[in-house]
């Protein structure tokens, strides 16, 4: 074989490599738990991978009540517990294909609110996860070795390979249609102060709302989707993500300015988050966001 055949297959076949490697490459995100009032010496930090529609979580926790379980919130919505052992300190792990002592992982945490709520109804630790995901990209589905998968691109890459754009959101779950779906309960975002509702769904089409899988089961349970609601019931927070630190695969550190958000959470909690409470009511339409003008439409400007 010719030189200049062989230099240009070993071209063909980096450039395939990277391309490939580029397509999976995974998004790590990691934060600490802040801890609220209730218990000001606890201490924690949660870690999530993703990677196309598949994902992992893991929360810890630390000086927590001793041989006790806590539930794990993330975007309003319990996704499961974690439990301590004698010296306050427990783990929990979450996947969206869950084996050993894994939980189910029925939602991407990145830039949601994750809470770690005790018995009481009171929150411990929480923290925003940070969000990496690229601004302006979509979910693209393609089919590949006769399976479905998504990818975040942007819509002129989906197009040029044939991808079916199903608009923006995460990949995790898999919001491409698949045929004989298994049903599931979706968790689909609030609509009103009464919280997210629980929902007969196929995991695609739960993902296609933008809601949360919680596994198979009847929805017959009103309190499917719902954590133990706060003892001392719960505020509007409005909560700056300034530099936000997101930690990526290749080990950089990288800064980003994210928006004044409203969240439902207790008074401690907001005050543990630095955020500034605006009494109870809806976060819908944002009561944080900015006008024109600058001040904020509460009349609530956060440093």
């Amino acid at each position: 074989m010719k030189r200049h055949h062989v230099i240009r297959l070993v071209t063909l076949v980096l450039a395939a490599t990277l391309a490939a490697s580029t397509a999976s490459a995974a998004s790590h995100v990691k934060a600490g738990l802040v801890p609220t009032g209730k218990d000001p010496d606890a201490r924690g930090h949660a870690s999530a991978v993703v990677r196309g529609s598949k994902g992992k979580l893991a929360v810890s926790a630390h000086r927590l009540s001793s041989t006790a379980t806590f539930e794990v919130i993330v975007d309003g919505v319990r996704i499961g517990t974690l439990s301590t052992h004698g010296g306050g300190n427990g783990k929990a792990r979450f996947s969206t294909r869950p084996h050993g002592g894994d939980q189910l992982l029925g939602v991407d945490p990145r830039g949601k609110l994750l809470q770690v709520r005790d018995e009481d109804g009171d929150d411990v630790l929480e923290t925003e996860m940070p969000d990496d995901s690229e601004p302006g990209a979509i979910r693209c589905c393609r089919s590949h070795e006769d399976e479905t998968e998504c990818e975040a691109e942007s819509p002129d890459e989906c197009a040029a390979k044939g991808g079916m754009n199903m608009g923006a959101g995460s990949c995790m779950p898999n919001p491409c249609p698949m045929s004989g779906g298994d049903r599931i309960r979706c968790c689909v975002p609030e609509q009103d102060e009464d919280g997210p509702e629980c929902e007969d769904r196929t995991a695609d089409e739960c993902s296609a709302e933008h809601g949360i899988n919680i596994g198979p089961g009847e929805c017959e349970d009103d309190d499917a989707c719902s954590p133990t609601s706060p003892g001392d019931g719960e505020i509007r927070c409005c909560i700056a993500e300034h530099d936000i630190m997101t930690h990526h695969e290749d080990g950089d550190d990288q800064g980003e300015d994210e928006d004044v958000e409203c969240e439902h959470v207790s008074e401690a909690s907001c005050a543990a988050l630095g955020g500034r409470s605006l009494g109870a009511g809806s976060c819908d339409p944002n009561p944080c966001v900015a006008s024109p003008s600058g001040a904020f439409v509460d009349g609530v400007a956060l440093p």
